[in-house]
C-alpha cells in the first residue's frame, strides 16, 4: 500500500490512482485497473486487491474496462 501512495504522488501518475479508503496490511497486494474516467491529464486507475475477482457489479461500480 505504501508503494501505491508513493507511486500516486509521482509526476507520471499525477494522483490518478484511486486508492482504497480502508486500511490494509503492508503485505496486501493490489492490481491497477483502468477506469472510464479521464481528464486532460490522463486516465484514472483504481487499486483493487490482487486476489479479488472482478465481476460485473465491480465493473459498474468503478466503471472498469
Amino acid at each position: 500500500m505504501n508503494e501505491l501512495v508513493k507511486l500516486n504522488s509521482t509526476p507520471l501518475w499525477k494522483h490518478h490512482i484511486i486508492l482504497p479508503s480502508v486500511c490494509y496490511s503492508p503485505t496486501t497486494l493490489f492490481k491497477l485497473h483502468a477506469t472510464g474516467r479521464c481528464d486532460l491529464n490522463g486516465r484514472y486507475y483504481v487499486a483493487i486487491r490482487a486476489n479479488r475477482i472482478v465481476n460485473d457489479d465491480m465493473k459498474r461500480t468503478y466503471n472498469l474496462f
